[in-house]
Parts: structure tokens; C-alpha cells; sequence
């Protein structure tokens, strides 16, 4: 069994319990293989995958998985109704418990969960699931004093702030990825700003998602001290800030911690944009996403992507953006010194012109090795410039993948003749 648990991969384990059980050595490790035989390897090594069929195991697969429990560090559950069946006191009381709701089968035993050492919860419930499971939901979670991460969709302000509230006081919770539905807003006081400083105060937060809030009813004292405590938090990984307008923001004095910042639909004027670029000097960022920029942002992109070479950024993602095509006269030719591997400008409406003027940039880069820029209105002699460019020979690195998806200003028979451009230049990876 010791060695077995050093080999994490379940094809090499299983492999390994293959080799072995001809001579009867497995040990414990017999269990393990029998629940193999019923289930996917990757759903029962490292960590145990269980589903609301599994129940209906037979007695036999039962007693394997109850004799095996103990040595299970983490157990994910999706869906299951009754605990008892599982025979939660098989496990060792470390265990973690990661939980995953896709529908309202577990919502009238949530509070037996919260006896077990819950530390990851994810909601994935529809608008009419999420009305019904509201009060079970609420009811549980002050219980779950082990949750360090914790995913739901947000439909009102009233659960909002019921969640900000635990997270102030949580013990654990490190991670808060709050999404909404898109044709909602929601309203925010300043109390409940004050909660989020609250937790980020006290914990090491890790990751913090948050849509479509409306912070202009808010104190802008405790706006500022908000933003500056989020967007400044030494610990924090990843920051997604959705739908939400950060137009008074001011990100001259703040120093980005982050790994990766992605801001969609956010209502970034120039300077904001200016601002943020000329705090990505010195950060150890390495993802961004700046998603939905106005036509109006125009020095505020050419800012940032005049900060890229001295900036540690592997990954801009500019989808959705609205570019003036004649901005890419100035634009495009800063591509060609950044560092970037990884160049996403899905939906940005680039036309052939455009894209011829990008794909010089790229030719002429040398780091950049994945380039989406799917349901742009390019044509095929466009398509054709850019995979002529991105597999020049002069360039220093290959291109490996590239993104044309939904270019709809190209035939059918068009996109054959690019795969067989792309197949030529030994672009392995091109899809259209």
C-alpha cells in the first residue's frame, strides 16, 4: 500500500496492481482494483469520484469501497442524496469532502453533509433550482466550518449578502467565485464591500470572482478601500471581475500580486486602461484578460501594449473588444516586440486589412506560439496571409496552435484550401 500511494497517476497504478495481483501482493490494494472494474480508474485513484448511480453498487463493490475508504485524502460527490449510503464512518475524519450540486436531488440533506469535512462546495444549478434549494442552501452553510473554496450562481442581492457575510467570518474559505445571471444586476451596499475587505483581511485569499454588481449606491470611501484592498491583496492568485463597472478606479498606487486578472465588460476608460498598464512592470502576472473595450479605449491599448516587453504577461486575451480598424496602424506593429505566447482576439471585427497587418507582427515575433482569432470577418486571402506569416520560416519559434473558428466570410471550399495551407506549412494545429 506504501508504494502504491506514491504513484499518482491511475494508468501507472493500475498497471503496477496488474503486475502484482497474480501473486496475491496487493493487500488493500484488492479493493482498489475491484472498484477499477466498475469504474473509471481516473474516478477512484488519487481521489474518489462518486455519482448518485453509484449507491446502487452491489453489496460486493459496497464492502470494497467501505474497506478502502480510509485511505482516500479527498472524496468529490456530485449529486448524491443519501449519505448514510456511502457509509460516511468508513473514512478517515480528515477527509476532504468536495461537493458538487448539478441539480436539487441533495437539497433536503445538505445538513447532513455539513457533519463531514466539507472544504470545497460548487453550485451548478439553474434559475428555478437555485429559488427552491435558497433556504436549505442558507440554512447549511454557517455549518461548513472547514469550506475553503465555495462556486454558486448569485441570483439576488439577499443571498449576495448572506454569502458575503459568512465569508467575513469564514475560517477557511480562500477562494469566492460568485457568477450571476447575465440579464441581472445586482445591488451592492456598502456593507457588503465592507464584508468582502473584512475577508480579505483576515484570510490569504487565493481567488475572487464577482459579476454584474452595482456598487454605485456604495460609500465611495469604502469603494476605494475595496478596490485597493482586491486588486492589491499580496496572496491572491486569480482576480475575474465580470459585468461590473470599475470606471472610477484608480489603479496608479495599487501593486498587482496576481497571476492572472481578467476583466470583461467593465467600463475601463483610457486612463483606467493607461493606469493599469503601467502597473504590469514589475508584477508577476502572467495572465490577462482585458475583455469588451470600447472604441474609446484607444491609448489605453496602445498603452498597455506598449508595456508588454517589460512586463512578465505570457497571455493577453482582448476578446470582444470593439477596435476602430484604422487604430491597427498603431497597434499591430507593437506585437511583433512583446513577449506574449499566447494572443486571443476573438471577436474583435478584423478585417483582412487587419489581419494582414498582424500577421507581419507575427512574422516578425518570437515568442507568440497560439493565436485565436475566431468569428473575425476575414477572408480567405487574410487567412491565408496569416498562416503564411505565423509559419515563416524566419520566425524563431513555430506557430503551434491557431484559431480561425466561425470566420464567416469564408466558404466551405475556402476553409479546405486553408487546411491544406496549414497542413503544408506544418501548422498541425489549425482549426476553422
Amino acid at each position: 500500500m506504501m508504494i502504491g500511494s506514491y504513484i499518482a497517476k491511475p494508468k501507472h497504478l493500475f498497471t503496477y496492481l496488474e503486475a502484482l495481483r497474480p501473486a496475491n501482493l496487493l493487500g488493500p490494494l484488492e479493493h482498489l482494483w475491484q472498484l477499477g472494474l466498475v469504474k473509471k480508474h481516473s474516478d477512484v485513484w488519487p481521489s474518489l469520484v462518486l455519482w448518485n448511480d453509484d449507491v446502487a453498487f452491489d453489496s460486493n463493490v459496497m464492502t470494497s469501497l467501505q474497506a478502502f475508504a480510509k485511505y482516500y485524502k479527498v472524496v468529490e460527490v456530485h449529486d448524491i442524496e443519501n449519505l448514510q449510503s456511502l457509509n460516511p464512518q468508513s473514512f478517515d475524519p480528515s477527509t476532504e469532502w468536495h461537493m458538487y450540486s448539478h441539480t436539487t436531488r441533495m437539497i433536503d440533506t445538505w445538513q447532513e453533509w455539513t457533519s463531514l469535512r466539507v472544504t470545497r462546495w460548487q453550485w451548478n444549478l439553474c434559475r428555478n433550482a437555485l429559488d427552491l434549494a435558497r433556504s436549505s442552501f442558507l440554512a447549511a452553510l454557517p455549518q461548513l466550518s472547514y469550506l475553503s473554496s465555495l462556486s454558486l450562481m448569485v441570483q439576488d442581492s439577499t443571498l449576495l449578502e448572506a454569502v458575503l457575510a459568512f465569508a467575513s467570518n469564514s475560517r477557511e474559505l480562500i477562494e469566492l467565485r460568485l457568477d450571476c445571471f447575465l440579464t441581472q444586476r445586482l445591488s451592492v451596499t456598502t456593507e457588503m464591500l465592507q464584508n468582502v475587505i473584512r475577508w480579505f483581511e483576515r484570510k490569504p485569499v487565493r481567488m475572487f470572482k464577482f459579476s454584474s454588481w452595482n456598487t454605485r449606491p456604495t460609500d465611495p470611501a469604502v469603494r476605494q478601500i475595496f478596490y485597493r484592498v482586491v486588486f492589491g491583496c499580496p496572496t491572491l492568485d486569480e482576480l475575474v471581475c465580470l459585468w461590473t463597472d470599475l470606471n472610477d478606479m484608480d489603479f496608479t498606487d495599487i501593486q498587482l500580486h496576481m497571476r492572472s486578472l481578467v476583466l470583461h465588460r467593465c467600463n475601463l476608460g483610457s486612463d483606467n486602461l493607461s493606469a493599469l498598464a503601467d502597473r504590469l512592470p514589475g508584477s508577476s502576472m502572467t495572465h490577462l484578460a482585458v475583455k469588451a473595450l470600447e472604441n474609446d479605449n484607444f491609448s489605453g491599448l496602445e498603452r498597455l501594449l506598449q508595456v508588454l516587453p517589460s512586463s512578465s504577461i505570457k497571455d493577453l486575451d482582448l476578446s470582444g473588444s470593439y477596435i476602430e480598424q484604422a487604430a491597427w496602424f498603431s497597434l499591430a506593429p507593437l506585437l511583433s516586440s512583446c513577449r506574449l505566447e499566447s494572443l486571443v482576439l476573438v471577436n474583435t471585427s478584423l478585417f483582412s486589412d487587419q489581419i494582414e497587418l498582424i500577421a507581419r507582427a507575427i512574422q516578425d515575433n518570437g515568442t507568440i506560439s497560439r493565436l485565436d482569432c475566431s468569428r473575425n470577418p476575414l477572408d480567405v486571402q487574410g487567412a491565408r496571409c496569416l498562416i503564411e506569416s505565423a509559419t515563416h520560416s524566419t520566425r524563431p519559434i513555430h506557430m503551434r496552435l491557431l484559431y480561425l473558428i466561425d470566420s464567416f466570410n469564408i466558404s466551405h471550399a475556402g476553409r479546405d484550401e486553408l487546411k491544406q495551407l496549414a497542413d503544408q506549412r506544418g501548422l498541425n494545429h489549425f482549426y476553422i
